[in-house]
């Protein structure tokens, strides 16, 4: 189960392809809907919109208030994970296409062409960001489809110089490049800006805050890195942590670890603050997705399918 917060309310997606909505503060279903197929991502919240991928071949948009359907839209062949920025989400299909649709009306606004099967895209700063089949990284613009820049980045899909997970800030393109390499590029002309090197195989899981990049390695070890020049500012080790991606809220990064733990370190030093054990808030299977953080409390799902919420104090500022 993946599930989303926004608006006081937890929405959640399963395999089967039921989205729940749930009161956040006391569990309650507030209502519940089956779409046509199975749902493996956690859904977008737009507004009053959500936004999911059905059998990874059609885009749904639900009011967020009902669960009634609004519109879909399925262009041929896989989508990747919809991105969304302004009035428009963004995706690509594995029949060698980047889509821009209009979120209101499901209206197609441009169809680009790219390299056949390309992978995620990354938004920021009105540029769409992707890696093509042909280990290209390409820029294009969110109003027109029209590319801006592409580099060539070495490697095939599944090799070790693969660009995987991209993020994209207005100023950095950043991805893991191979098995122990943080990579980064600048936003505006795709020029190399830094190239960091962990000690230990990455096991995919990037986060970028405002000033950090976050990389966690399979031994482990969780990397704070300087987003502007790719200098290390500290390395802790958090063991059975990595299931899922660090998530920042204010001063505090969290993590889901792979035996239920909820790990919370301070994001400058990288101490370690506090640890919520699975007895305390009953995610006894593996965390299956990362942490959703409000002001006192923070919402979690397990592998198993169950939901929890809990209690929680923060400094945010």
């Amino acid at each position: 189960m993946q599930c989303s917060y926004g608006y006081g309310s937890l929405f959640c997606a399963s395999q089967n392809g039921n989205i729940t909505s749930l009161d956040a503060s006391r569990g309650t279903v507030l209502w519940s809907k089956k779409v046509s197929g199975s749902v493996s991502a956690p859904p977008i919240i737009v507004n009053d919109l959500l936004v999911i991928v059905s059998d990874g071949i059609s885009l749904q948009v639900l009011q967020s208030g009902t669960g009634r359907e609004l519109w879909s839209f399925s262009p041929g062949g896989r989508i990747a994970t919809p991105v969304i920025d302004g009035p428009n989400t963004y995706f690509t299909s594995s029949r060698g296409f980047l889509y821009s649709v209009e979120l209101s009306s499901g209206r197609l606004v441009w169809r680009s062409p790219v390299k056949s099967d390309p992978g995620p895209v990354a938004v920021a700063g009105g540029r769409i960001f992707l890696v093509t089949a042909d280990s290209s990284l390409i820029a294009t613009s969110a109003s027109t489809g029209a590319t801006i820049w592409r580099v060539p980045i070495g490697g095939n899909r599944g090799t070790k110089s693969w660009c995987r997970s991209p993020v994209a800030t207005e100023s950095n393109v950043t991805c893991l490049s191979d098995e122990k390499t943080v990579r980064s590029f600048d936003s505006n002309t795709g020029e190399d800006r830094w190239v960091f090197r962990m000690s230990e195989p990455s096991d995919g899981m990037l986060s970028v805050g405002p000033h950090h990049t976050y990389a966690m390695g399979k031994e482990g070890r969780l990397y704070a890195i300087n987003s502007s020049t790719g200098r290390q500012l500290w390395s802790v080790k958090v063991t059975d942590c990595g299931s899922v991606s660090p998530v920042l809220y204010g001063k505090t990064l969290f993590l889901g670890s792979r035996s239920g733990n909820l790990v919370a370190l301070n994001s400058a030093t990288g101490a370690w603050m506090f640890v919520i054990p699975p007895s305390s808030h009953g995610a006894s299977s593996p965390m299956g997705q990362a942490p959703l953080i409000g002001a006192d409390f923070f919402l979690t799902s397990s592998e198993n399918g169950a939901v929890f919420s809990k209690s929680l104090t923060l400094e945010q500022s």
